[in-house]
């Protein structure tokens, strides 16, 4: 990666990730659980790009009993089910 270009053409990408998580936020607060979704896709996508690496991949699930689990975003907890 060029010093120049790239550190920009990774600025962008960060600029544009926190607008993404900060629309998310927003969402989530308007009670918007479909942009919410959007935003969140879509912030997903740009951290792909960030992170360089297995776009479109998800990892493997193991076979088993479902377990949920809870979650902390932004200090408000979800129950996430597999």
């Amino acid at each position: 990666m060029a010093t120049g270009t790239g550190e920009a053409a990774f600025q962008a990408l960060a600029v544009e990730a926190r607008r993404r998580y900060l629309a998310a936020l927003q969402a989530q607060r308007d009670n918007d659980w479909a942009r919410y979704g959007e935003e969140m896709r879509r912030l997903g996508e740009l951290l792909e790009q960030i992170g360089g690496g297995g776009a479109g991949r998800r990892p493997q699930r193991r076979p088993g009993p479902a377990r949920q689990r809870t979650v902390s975003l932004a200090g408000s907890a979800f129950t996430v089910l597999p």
